[in-house]
């Protein structure tokens, strides 16, 4: 746009039209008021006073509204100012046509001597009075209080009252609100009508005219007797020889949000007036008016329509055009007056919406590079430039952080004549970053400020004399500043700075989704604990390496790395202490090996190690051996030095398998025949491990050992006399994430063989110790848990110990356990003493599949047993079978005459259980009763049955 064109608003056209339009409308209104004044002076006063009602109701509205109003603009100005300065408050107040005057009292004052703060609307704090207890109690709980005061002039002027902070000080802010605009309703009324409200005490706060005495009092009175909101009363007097009336109704500032008001009355008043006089002899001059007004109108209408009718026609054009997407300035050529200034403005709106239009395509462009940039660098050429272009600028730098070195950066820099993206290193210092960090906004920095800032020493370089700076967040953390440098050293437009911010919030945006896309890539493919790569990670780069290996026709080897009784330290030092002491075998495998070699973490205290490009398979031994070596160092871990001692299975590829499973198994494999071969060591795979695998290997039972996937079910025992479930088995389970649910018959004998019994027995009996340590504390443990143990737990010399510590720790009386074992431990010195010692703390000891071994009966006599379980395959032919009763009732009735209890197992019919009843069999167990039942499912039993004993004890009582 020329400067020569008109920049200003447009200029009304009212001034053109105001002397006819106004004839007109007057002469309209004339002949309106005459027919109106013929009619109005031939109804009742009903209807005046109807009139009167309607003007007193709507008065009352409004006013409730305004003070509404002022109410919430108070509390939104007031809102978070804690540390507002008091002019920023006084300023930011009285910017709107709501408020006139602020006074501000201090708190502590406002309730003894008022305060000293001067007030905007000309009268002082000092003017004010105190403010009672119940004021301060509403003024406390967040409520606006209204004060009325004498403005001195006759006047009354309204404040509100509300608590605000003021520089962390609080204080009391009276508001006082404008009269011309809470009672700016009150000069509008139609006619002569006058309305006057008058408080509770019968003093006037605003009235249209005079009132004589007695008048308000009367008006007072006559609100007090309204009942019902809008009700309207109508009361009249006379006053210098003319009668008046007024509808009077009632305004309780009790319905607001302000307290401390009372009741208003609020009256409209009025005095009949004959009209009908006055409009008749206006008549005749109001038609002549009417007559020449329309003449004038005419004519300059004529006149208008061919002054405008050329631009008219070009600004249509123009218009015509923008809707289908061409801008098109208006020729001003031979436009004067009114139509100039419009057509000017069209063609500025025009201009300013195409550089809007522009920006919005330049910050499209910019979201498309980062949307479609894999990663943020390879963008931000193409993003500053347009930066650059966005801002006007001399050059745009974007200074990436270091995340782990917060001290360092690179800064990308564009200079006025583009090209390549150079990148520079820089150096920031820690206040610095702090105040970028806590920095909101941009920051503008002068000429003579550029040296503080070291980032931005590039854009010095490149000619920028003064510079905005957008500090760029991701989450908390400082993970970017964008610079803008200017070679003038005036301030950006707030155009510039705005477009600038916009471009820091894309970064941002960028730089977060980043992060979190870093974030969530660690997290999926990371070790948490050592930081390693997990197993998916392993997997893929194990996946690369064998393709590598098998392109090139180079070996790699894969090393499985488990650590040798590591339960112990989690048991002796607890499992912090075993996450410090993973981390430190983390960092010395990472230690023993190339780089380019991985190292992962695939769960527990098993580690994974792939060899990249050996010379020969030897290579791979001689780094397991170097492993091996370097986690034997001790480790101070709790004040106790650790050795730490690792089984590694070698396994190389592609000579001994072409695919990641294969590859995987055979290193698993050589693994467990290291652990076979005494552990400590390192055992390259061979084919004859996969023909002739060990148990061991094959069940699994190391690993899910230590990964505690076992699980223990509960067989609940009964009396066969009484009905009441006194007992519970523990039986062990194992869901198995690869095989599903498997049974001891599945994977004790493998245990057995290996040892991992011992273990597994102590993981039994600690685990049920705990669960029902829970059950007493819960009010629903049966008296009395049973466990199986096997021989070689037996054999163990601190077993009894074990015992006894186990029942300590869930504080446990010792009678509630009882072991149970077979007869094959018997034929043993070591079992046997430990069983007597069992027997010397209290347990009760239970001989289990009685008649299945070939022991003596002696056995019974000579040994601590308490009673003997009837293997579940006596009572398979019980009671078809005559010779199957007759054995069962025969080891019922020895078992009785020695004096031990008799449990029958694997019962499961009622005939089997009505057999066992009358033989006087004390306990059993079995399907027909109840199946194993897991922890959620025993306790519902439990607590419905510890229900049914607690009520036949009430009914009993």
């Amino acid at each position: 746009m020329n400067a020569a064109e008109p920049t200003s608003r447009l200029p009304p056209l009212w001034p053109h039209l105001a002397w006819p339009i106004g004839l007109l409308l007057c002469a309209v209104l004339a002949l309106t008021g005459w027919a109106a004044a013929r009619s109005i002076a031939a109804r009742a006063d009903g209807d005046d006073t109807t009139r009167m009602s309607a003007i007193a109701r709507h008065f009352v509205y409004t006013l409730d509204d305004r003070l509404t109003t002022a109410d919430g603009w108070i509390r939104s100005v007031t809102a978070g100012d804690a540390a507002l300065q008091e002019g920023d408050l006084r300023r930011r107040a009285l910017d709107s046509a709501i408020l006139s005057g602020l006074v501000l009292v201090p708190w502590d004052a406002a309730f003894g001597a008022a305060g000293t703060a001067s007030a905007g609307g000309g009268i002082r704090a000092s003017d004010l009075r105190g403010f009672d207890a119940s004021e301060g109690i509403a003024l406390a709980a967040g409520r606006s209080l209204l004060r009325l005061q004498s403005d001195g002039a006759g006047g009354v002027a309204v404040y509100l009252a509300h608590v605000i902070e003021v520089r962390g000080r609080r204080q009391i802010g009276l508001f006082e609100l404008a009269p011309g605009w809470l009672w700016q309703d009150a000069d509008e009324l139609p006619g002569h009508v006058v309305v006057a409200v008058i408080d509770e005490h019968g003093e006037a706060i605003f009235r249209g005219s005079q009132l004589p005495a007695g008048v308000s009092a009367m008006l007072v009175r006559a609100s007090q007797e309204v009942r019902h909101p809008g009700e309207a009363l109508l009361r009249g007097w006379q006053q210098s020889g003319t009668a008046w009336r007024a509808a009077v109704t009632q305004f309780s500032l009790d319905a607001t949000p302000i307290a401390g008001g009372g009741s208003w009355a609020v009256a409209v008043y009025d005095r009949p007036v004959s009209v009908a006089p006055a409009v008749r002899s206006l008549v005749p001059a109001l038609l002549m008016g009417l007559l020449l007004g329309a003449l004038a109108l005419l004519g300059l209408s004529l006149y208008a329509a061919r002054r405008w009718r050329a631009p008219l026609a070009r600004l249509h054009a123009a218009l015509g055009s923008l809707r289908e997407g061409v801008f098109q300035r208006v020729d001003l050529g031979g436009t004067v007056g009114p139509m100039r200034t419009l057509a000017a403005a069209y063609n500025l709106a025009i201009d300013e919406l195409q550089q809007r239009l522009a920006a919005q395509a330049c910050l499209a462009e910019i979201d498309r590079l980062l949307l479609e940039a894999t990663e943020l660098e390879q963008a931000l050429e193409g993003v500053l430039l347009r930066v650059r272009n966005l801002t006007a600028s001399q050059a745009v730098a974007v200074t990436l952080i270091d995340r782990d070195a917060p001290a360092h950066a690179r800064s990308f820099i564009v200079g006025a004549q583009g090209g390549d993206c150079p990148v520079s290193r820089v150096n920031l210092d820690e206040e610095l970053t702090q105040r970028l960090q806590e920095l909101r906004s941009e920051l503008t920095v002068p000429p003579h400020h550029l040296d503080r800032y070291s980032f931005l020493a590039p854009l010095q370089e490149q000619g920028a004399v003064s510079c905005c700076v957008w500090p760029i967040m991701a989450g908390e953390r400082l993970a970017a500043i964008l610079a803008v440098g200017y070679g003038d050293p005036a301030p950006p437009s707030r155009e510039q700075l705005a477009l600038g911010a916009e471009c820091a919030a894309r970064l941002r945006f960028a730089l977060t989704n980043a992060e979190r896309d870093e974030h969530l890539y660690r997290q999926a493919h990371f070790d948490s604990l050592t930081a390693l790569p997990n197993r998916v990670l392993f997997r893929h780069r194990l996946s690369e390496e064998l393709r590598h290996a098998s392109d090139s026709g180079q070996r790699s080897a894969l090393l499985y790395v488990d650590l040798d009784h590591f339960k112990n330290v989690n048991d002796s030092v607890g499992h912090v202490a075993g996450d410090q002491l993973l981390t430190i075998v983390a960092q010395r495998l990472r230690g023993s090996v190339k780089e380019g070699d991985t190292v992962a973490r695939l769960g527990g205290d098993e580690f994974t190690v792939i060899l990249r490009d050996l010379p020969s398979a030897e290579t791979a031994g001689l780094v397991a051996e170097r492993i091996i070596e370097g986690l034997q160092r001790p480790v101070n871990i709790a004040g106790r030095d650790h050795h730490v001692r690792a089984s590694v299975g070698i396994t190389v590829f592609p000579d001994d398998a072409d695919s990641i499973d294969a590859i995987m198994r055979n290193a698993d494999l050589a693994m467990y025949q290291a652990k076979d071969a005494g552990r400590s060591r390192a055992v390259y795979y061979d084919s004859k491990i996969a023909r002739a695998q060990s148990p061991i290997a094959q069940s699994g039972l190391f690993r899910a050992l230590r990964r505690r996937e076992f699980a223990l079910h509960y067989q609940p025992q009964f009396h066969l006399r009484s009905g009441e479930l006194i007992g519970v088995e523990a039986l062990l389970r194992w869901p198995s994430p690869r095989q599903g649910m498997r049974f001891p018959k599945d994977f004790l004998p493998a245990a057995e063989e290996s040892g991992l019994i011992v273990e597994l027995g102590a993981w039994v009996l600690e685990s049920a110790c705990r669960q029902l340590a829970l059950w007493r504390e819960q009010g629903l443990a049966p008296s009395r848990l049973a466990l199986n143990v096997s021989a070689q737990q037996l054999r163990q010399a601190d077993f009894a110990q074990l015992v006894h510590q186990s029942l300590q720790q869930a504080r446990l009386p010792v009678q509630t356990l009882e072991l149970d074992f077979t007869e094959g431990a018997l034929a043993e010195q070591r079992p046997r003493e430990s069983l007597r010692a069992l027997a010397a703390l209290g347990v009760r000891l239970a001989l289990d599949d009685f008649g299945t071994g070939y022991s003596s009966l002696t056995h019974l006599r000579q040994h601590p047993i308490d009673a003997l379980k009837i293997d579940g395959s006596f009572m398979q032919e019980v009671p078809d079978d005559p010779q199957a009763c007759r054995l069962a009732e025969t080891i019922i009735d020895m078992a009785h005459g020695l004096g031990k209890q008799v449990i029958a197992e694997g019962v499961e019919t009622l005939a089997q259980l009505d057999f066992l009843r009358e033989r006087g069999c004390d306990l059993a167990q079995g399907y027909v009763m109840s199946r194993p039942l897991g922890v959620a499912e025993l306790e519902e039993l439990l607590a419905s049955r510890h229900g049914m004993v607690v009520l036949n004890r009430s009914a009993a009582g």
